[in-house]
């Protein structure tokens, strides 16, 4: 070891001594809080007023995702639907298109979810996971008739 690795050697451990000092419980309450928090730590892991953006944000997540699963029904019947007899095809088409409908105006009324006021939030909620239950049970229902 050279003289000045020599050196920095003791530097370094009262240097990592006088962090974890710094950094530690302060007031033996087993916890980091108050006074030994920095304001970036507190301001990152500071929940949201009454968890409502969290919980938004997950909502939207889910809705994502199963519009993603729609759309991918729909892609599905759409390709089965191109090879169907001409009759059949008519009325399969109209209830597709009605099901592509939908899935826009449940992808519009989550915008609006996104940035509803916290009471609207909850309506339009229970609205759109009723409208996106109902889309997907009539796409499974129209691929069991057409024989998905």
């Amino acid at each position: 070891m050279n003289s000045k690795t020599f050196l920095l050697v003791p530097f370094l451990i009262a240097a990592t001594m006088a962090l974890g000092l710094a950094c530690g419980d302060d007031d033996e309450d087993g916890d980091s809080t108050g006074a030994e928090m920095d304001i970036a730590t507190a301001t990152l892991t500071a929940p949201s007023s009454n968890g409502e953006t969290n919980d938004r944000d997950d909502f939207v997540t889910t809705v994502e995702a199963r519009l993603e699963q729609l759309q991918t029904q729909i892609d599905e019947l759409e390709s089965e639907i191109e090879g169907m007899n001409e009759d059949l095809r008519q009325d399969a088409q109209a209830r597709l298109d009605s099901l592509k409908q939908t899935k826009e105006e449940i992808e519009s009324d989550l915008e609006e979810a996104e940035s509803a006021q916290d009471g609207d939030f909850e309506t339009l909620k229970q609205e759109i996971e009723d409208r996106v239950d109902n889309a997907m049970t009539e796409a499974q229902e129209l691929a069991d008739e057409i024989g998905i």
